[in-house]
């Protein structure tokens, strides 16, 4: 759960939940909790909230966005699909609300930028080098240089775009 440091408009306490990811899932879907559950935490904190606040109990606010990297592949790497899908997987993983960034979960409000998205390409055995990597609001419908988020917001990484350097 995380409480953004703002109330609402209203004077509202706002608390946002994350639902676990069901088995079954892959890391690739948004998590969405359910209504009974926003109506269970609600109660739980209703009942031990301080006279006269006011709680309201949300889902996480995703903010949609791809990538495309234009990389070359060390010498040695002869299957390139194979190798395109684990970076794909390795950066969905690094962006994901639960378990992403440094294992705790990507931070509500957190910027996306392109330094982060090379240093997680960095680690990565099989990439000789990167030319470009760009990042694409898919709300605004816009390149950026870095996906800004607001204080209630969490990254949703809906696509990769891997293009091998010299081959189209």
């Amino acid at each position: 759960a995380y409480c953004p440091k703002t109330k609402t408009k209203a004077g509202e306490i706002r608390t946002i939940i994350i639902p676990e990811i069901a088995s079954g899932n892959t890391y690739e879907s948004k998590l969405i909790p359910s209504r009974e559950l926003i109506r269970r935490v609600r109660k739980y904190l209703d009942d031990r909230k301080i006279v006269g606040s006011r709680i309201v109990v949300s889902g996480p606010i995703y903010r949609d966005f791809s990538i495309k990297v234009i990389l070359e592949f060390k010498s040695n790497i002869f299957n390139s699909e194979s190798e395109k899908q684990k970076i794909k997987e390795n950066l969905v993983f690094y962006f994901h609300s639960l378990v992403g960034d440094k294992g705790d979960g990507w931070e509500f409000g957190k910027s996306v930028t392109v330094g982060a998205i090379l240093k997680q390409l960095e680690k990565i055995d099989s990439v000789l080098s990167v030319t470009e990597t760009l990042i694409y609001d898919n709300i605004a419908d816009v390149a950026v240089e870095e996906l800004i988020l607001g204080e209630e917001e969490l990254p949703y990484l809906s696509s990769v775009t891997i293009i091998e350097k010299g081959k189209s």
